[in-house]
């Protein structure tokens, strides 16, 4: 996955708790702890955030709840993601 917030590899440390959460995702979309305040930054600062993703609609839903995204597109090739932002 290629956008902001997302880094690999996951940490070691993970409780229980977070691997039940990243159940519904590969290990290797681990967020960021920072993620989900640097989009609710965006959105106080007048932003709107969008997820454009080639990963299957149940990952993305997952990682977009977790870091406060609600306008989620899934499963898009590199050209479904130009027309887009376009």
């Amino acid at each position: 996955m290629t956008w902001y917030g997302c880094s690999r590899p996951a940490p070691p440390s993970c409780s229980s708790k977070t691997t039940a959460k990243r159940s519904a995702r590969s290990p290797r979309d681990e967020l960021r702890p920072e993620a989900a305040e640097a989009v609710a930054q965006l959105r106080r600062d007048g932003h709107h955030s969008a997820m454009l993703t080639g990963d299957n609609h149940t990952t993305a839903a997952a990682v977009a709840k977790d870091v406060g995204i609600h306008d989620v597109h899934a499963e898009l090739r590199p050209e479904d993601k130009a027309r887009l932002i376009e």
